[in-house]
């Protein structure tokens, strides 16, 4: 009876390892590591973001022609004047720069404004101090020079606002004069 048992129990193992090794033997899918695995949620908010982006173009490109502003869209994705798009920067990274500015939603609510008065802002470029948007316009301006910007949100300050004037997901109209700069 023992060596019966001892059998079935040889035969019971050599089936399962049997089973093992077939099971094995299947060559799964693989998957290239360049081509990341589908996820709905974030493909939902690939598309949510896609669809708000172009919308707020839309609402942009409206105020626009509305106002009968000749802005044109540069290549780092602001609108600004003609003579400025696609100019190369003239302040480098870690310079300071003094200017003034006045802020507006695009459904004209004012939010910021020292362009009137004898009040200057200084910041240093490259350095979170300001918008990303509004940095890499400093760059391109010469002192002395006044121009008009439109910031999409994600150039701005996207989908948090700043917490006070400007709300999430909202573009903004700028008028922006460089009054000096100076190398550190």
């Amino acid at each position: 009876m023992r060596l019966f048992s001892f059998v079935r129990l040889g035969f019971i193992s050599a089936f399962c390892l049997f089973v093992l090794v077939l099971g094995s033997c299947r060559q799964q899918p693989q998957v290239p590591s360049n081509i990341p695995v589908p996820d709905e949620e974030k493909e939902n908010l690939i598309t949510l973001n896609k669809a708000i982006l172009s919308n707020e173009e839309h609402q942009i490109e409206k105020y626009i022609v509305d106002r009968h502003l000749h802005l044109e869209k540069d290549s780092l994705g602001f609108w600004c004047a003609g003579s400025l798009k696609n100019r190369k920067a003239v302040a480098k990274s870690q310079q300071t720069v003094t200017y003034q500015y006045s802020i507006t939603l695009l459904d004209g609510k004012f939010c910021y404004s020292n362009l009137n008065s004898p009040r200057k802002t200084t910041i240093r470029l490259g350095k979170g101090e300001s918008f990303t948007g509004l940095d890499m316009a400093l760059r391109k301006m010469n002192p002395g020079e006044q121009f008009d910007f439109i910031f999409p949100s994600i150039l701005a300050y996207g989908v948090s606002g700043d917490g006070h004037h400007i709300p999430p997901y909202s573009a903004l109209f700028c008028t922006v004069k460089l009054i000096g700069s100076a190398n550190n």
